[in-house]
């Protein structure tokens, strides 16, 4: 893992309201917050588990001109790139939810690795299980693993390369062969 950022997500008198947290990166920086071994090992290991998963489902973009690719190519620029481009994505979920949850709950983004190749793992976490951030700080539960479904919930692993050489029309077909 390189660099996280969360969201926390609430209903509000009816409505939904999410408030960003900071940036979370592996390397000592002093713009950003420093991510614990323990959260790295957590969620990575969560998204080497949704690729195992029995129910887990392949998917494609429709249209290489997809808004969410214009935006993935940016994330894995500068962590500043990433922050602002969670930031609209974060946006455009909450205006994509039909009613406020009944939960409050954590949407979270970041940067890894799975099966050597470079991703982006974005997640929905209940709030107050698995993971909890108080004051910028990060609080496992011990008892909680990342691959209990009530927990962690949703998941997609959106995998840079095969995404970006879609976007561009440059497609690996599996023969060896781009296109």
């Amino acid at each position: 893992m390189k660099v996280l950022k969360l969201y926390h997500f609430e209903n509000q008198f009816g409505q939904t309201n999410y408030k960003a947290n900071n940036i979370y990166t592996t390397e000592n920086n002093d713009d950003y917050l420093t991510l614990p071994n323990q959260i790295i090992t957590f969620f990575d290991n969560h998204s080497n588990k949704v690729n195992d998963y029995k129910k887990t489902q392949n998917v494609r973009f429709k249209m290489p001109h997809a808004q969410f690719l214009i935006h993935l190519s940016n994330m894995f620029g500068s962590v500043e790139s990433f922050g602002n481009h969670c930031d609209y994505l974060a946006e455009k979920f909450k205006y994509s939810l039909k009613q406020a949850p009944k939960k409050s709950f954590y949407l979270i983004f970041y940067r890894t690795e799975v099966q050597g190749m470079e991703c982006l793992s974005i997640l929905t976490m209940e709030a107050k299980t698995g993971v909890q951030v108080s004051n910028n700080k990060f609080n496992i539960l011990e008892e909680i693993l990342p691959d209990k479904d009530a927990r962690l919930r949703k998941a997609a692993v959106v995998f840079k390369e095969d995404s970006l050489n879609f976007k561009d029309g440059v497609e690996n077909t599996g023969d060896g062969e781009g296109g």
